[in-house]
């Protein structure tokens, strides 16, 4: 028997966070990484606090991409950082995740 490869694909997903107050810890840690060469840079995940919101979605991974948050771009990490900070209620996330082709997508 053969292994089977798999193509590798990136593919958007929207998750829905709900933040009760601006005080309320969404948990993330964002960097700024280049994806290539030619590739413009969007914040990533770079870790999930366990006390935050978006650990407890279940619904976020470390290395997601964040494209925009509540409809505005994500250019950066401070950007997206402040556009989530300062979100009340439901916050809309745009996320750009890297995978396998066949992994679930929204």
């Amino acid at each position: 028997m053969t292994p089977t490869s798999r193509a590798s694909v990136s593919y958007e997903r929207t998750v829905r966070l709900q933040k009760p107050a601006a005080s309320s810890m969404v948990g993330m840690t964002l960097v700024m990484l280049r994806a290539g060469e030619d590739a413009e840079p969007l914040p990533r995940i770079h870790a999930l606090h366990e006390a935050g919101l978006a650990h407890a979605s279940g619904e976020l991974m470390i290395d997601d991409t964040l494209v925009s948050i509540n409809g505005e771009d994500a250019e950066n990490d401070e950007v997206a950082s402040t556009l989530i900070r300062h979100a009340v209620g439901e916050v809309v996330l745009r996320v750009r995740r890297h995978g396998e082709y066949g992994d679930s997508q929204d």
